[in-house]
Formats: structure tokens, sequence, C-alpha cells
């Protein structure tokens, strides 16, 4: 394997590119039990933050990073906006993604009683 770099990424063989991205989702959870580490992984529309070639520094960044729930209500009850931060690894090749999506780590959860 010939690793080299070339702007800023590290490559695997011709053209592959290991990143770990530093993401936040969302979701609209209805149950307060429901609240759980990954819960918003269903998100179709992740927002990259940041990416990292290297994924200690990804993980040292996400510490600065803590999950947010927020009471929220509609006409049909109480619901919660939960706000998540994770590290994701991803491959690329010139082209643009290969493969990847392992969840490394999340942000920090902090629940206390349902609000």
């Amino acid at each position: 394997m010939v690793l080299t770099k070339q702007m800023g990424s590290t490559q695997e063989g011709e053209g592959k590119m290991k990143k770990y991205e530093l993401k936040s989702a969302t979701a609209e959870i209805r149950k307060w039990n429901q609240i759980k580490e990954g819960c918003t992984l269903d998100d179709s529309e992740p927002q990259l933050i940041k990416s990292f070639d290297d994924k200690e520094e990804a993980l040292e960044e996400l510490k600065k990073y803590e999950t947010s729930v927020r009471a929220l209500s509609d006409a049909i009850g109480t619901y919660y906006l939960v706000e998540e931060y994770y590290v994701e690894e991803n491959e690329y090749d010139e082209e643009g993604w290969i493969s990847g999506g392992d969840v490394w780590a999340f942000s920090n959860l902090t629940k206390d009683d349902e609000s």
C-alpha cells in the first residue's frame, strides 16, 4: 500500500482518501425515552461541520460539541428536537464517495428528567 499526501488528504492506493468527518444531524422524537445516542442517524441530510485526515483529531474536536434536546409542541402534543454530533469514517476517490458510514463516536448526551 502506498501512502501519499495530496491536498491535505491521506491517500491509499490510487486516488483513494479516507476522511473522518464531524457531522451534525437532527431528529424530531415524540417520546422522551426514545432519546438516546444515535437517535438522529436516520436524518437524510446530516451537515458536514469539518473533515479530518486523522481519526484522533476528529474525536478530539467532537469533545467540543454536546447533544442538545429542546422540548417543542404542535397540534399533536409535545415532541423533542434533538441535535447530535458524531464522527463518521468515509472513503472517497476522485469521483466522490466510495464507502463508509462507520460512526466512531457521538457527542455527549446529558439527559436529565423529562422537561
